[in-house]
């Protein structure tokens, strides 16, 4: 169609008196859908500030307000914080500064564009493309690859999870392994570097002894985007304003939650969890940007878990292969949460003592959302870090919990004496995989309706998982009245979990200042 313009006076002028009228129309009608674009594009009236506190009693109010505190560095708080907590903290006198929203900028410079479509520098997906390279993955890899949907974020869009093994749509008797990123959306270093993971282990299967191993002795499972709809606006929360790492139950003395409430739990959160209930894994790992290090649990109390010494262990191993974590703020660059600051509702808590996971969270980045150019660098700098922890679960001890008399595999548990910290079978196949320290362990193994069994002596390597299988005998635990499901604390109406696996909660303060 080709434009005519007004060829003289009158029609000009008519043309100015309707431009009169339709401009404001116009201008309001950009203005209000830009406003409703903006409103979808942050999911929440959150903004990013900084703080400035004096004492740890002001980091204890910040908790209890309710702040969502993204990171803190000595007295500087870093914060999402609604409008009314912003005024609130004003009429309190805090030094409080608003900062640019980078992550937000970043998005829209960066989001789904190469830097040249020729070369192989890695870039941010959309999640379309994301989801196209995963589709790619398992049609290339049949045997190696898996892909599935564990369900959907609030607009729809699906969670994929990546399964990769020796026969990855096979349940193996063999350790779980898992990895999850981008809870925040604003963070999507973690999905490229998982991305990147998948392919590196896919292709270098048939040619790295080491890769191989990895696959043919492991069920390697990821989810690389657990935020898609955050992801693809550029925002922390998800599509209904929630922070989804502090959306996970609760362990704290302040909660009444149980391992398993759904209550107030967004899709993206009851996926994750029903995912990993499904198939707790030996060792897992969650991955943000913000700061570089590693977080071992516990978030949510400065009580050290039964598993300190083993988390820390685990740590170092991600850690001390990544050439920049080590110059964080904290020796070696691994923190205990609790003891960086306190968070409650987070994954890996609930991994671990919802699910018996030993789960971690790292921080790979001082800056949210890099620029593209160097995301071949934070590969190569975390590369060897992401092998050599998923090969912290070849070490300690591992076997079948059967049936005596029929030799089915048994929903079952087994603890280490000395340590409050239970560990779940597979039900499927009546594995178990109990990651240890090297040294000489008593283990005891029990089943609701069964007796309970102990072998004494059994020696964990550092390079190598024991075989410890047990046969269990039908009867009635005289110790455990009720079964034990989880190592969450202990409530008031809860019964079947032991007493020592209570931590406490309490205390809200862990910076040291």
């Amino acid at each position: 169609m080709t434009a005519t313009f007004p060829q003289n006076r009158a029609e000009k002028k008519r043309c100015r008196s309707v431009l009169k009228i339709l401009l404001p129309i116009l201008w309001f009608t950009v203005v209000f859908l830009a406003c409703i674009d903006s409103a979808h594009a942050n999911f929440s009236n959150r903004s990013p500030y900084h703080i400035i506190i004096s004492s740890p009693d002001d980091l204890n109010y910040l908790v209890h307000m309710g702040a969502d505190i993204d990171r803190v560095s000595g007295h500087m708080v870093y914060a999402y914080l609604s409008p009314f907590e912003r005024d609130l903290l004003q009429s309190m006198l805090f030094p409080i500064t608003s900062v640019p929203d980078l992550e937000k900028t970043a998005h829209l410079l960066y989001h789904g564009k190469r830097i040249k479509a020729d070369e192989p520098a890695l870039y941010y997906p959309t999640y379309d493309q994301l989801t196209t390279m995963l589709a790619d993955f398992a049609l290339s890899y049949p045997v190696l690859c898996h892909v599935s949907s564990i369900g959907q974020s609030v607009q729809g869009r699906d969670l994929w999870a990546v399964t990769i093994s020796d026969n990855a749509e096979d349940r193996e008797a063999e350790p779980v392994v898992s990895l999850v990123s981008t809870l925040h959306g604003n963070e999507p270093v973690g999905t490229v570097l998982l991305v990147e993971l998948i392919r590196y282990l896919l292709e270098n299967y048939n040619t790295d002894p080491r890769i191989q191993s990895l696959v043919d002795n492991h069920d390697i499972r990821i989810v690389p985007l657990a935020n898609p709809d955050g992801y693809e606006a550029g925002s922390r929360y998800n599509a209904s304003g929630l922070d989804l790492n502090r959306n996970f139950p609760d362990p704290s003395e302040q909660s009444d939650d149980r391992f398993d409430s759904d209550e107030g739990r967004a899709p993206e959160t009851l996926a994750l969890m029903a995912w990993i209930m499904d198939r707790p894994a030996a060792v897992s790992a969650n991955f943000h940007t913000g700061s570089q290090l590693v977080n071992y649990p516990l978030d949510y109390t400065l009580t050290p878990s039964p598993d300190d010494a083993l988390f820390q262990h685990m740590s170092l191993a991600y850690a001390s292969n990544n050439p920049t974590i080590p110059g964080s703020s904290y020796e070696s660059g691994i923190v205990r949460g609790a003891v960086w600051y306190i968070i409650t509702g987070g994954l890996q808590d609930w991994a671990y003592l919802g699910s018996s996971e030993l789960h971690v969270t790292v921080e790979l980045s001082t800056i949210k959302y890099p620029d593209p150019s160097e995301l071949n660098t934070h590969w190569d700098n975390n590369r060897e870090s992401l092998l050599a922890y998923l090969e912290t679960s070849d070490t300690g001890i591992g076997g079948k919990i059967l049936d005596a008399d029929t030799g089915e595999p048994l929903t079952a548990w087994i603890r280490i004496t000395g340590n409050s910290h239970y560990v779940f079978t597979d039900p499927q196949t009546g594995y178990y995989m109990r990651v240890l320290l090297p040294g000489n362990y008593s283990v005891t193994a029990g089943a609701d309706g069964y007796l309970p069994k102990t072998v004494e002596d059994v020696s964990a390597t550092g390079d190598s998982v024991s075989a410890c299988d047990f046969l269990l005998d039908r009867g009635n635990d005289p110790t455990n009245v009720a079964p034990i499901v989880s190592n969450w604390p202990k409530r008031n109406d809860m019964t079947g979990i032991a007493d020592e696996t209570s931590n406490g909660g309490g205390c809200f303060i862990g910076v040291s200042l």
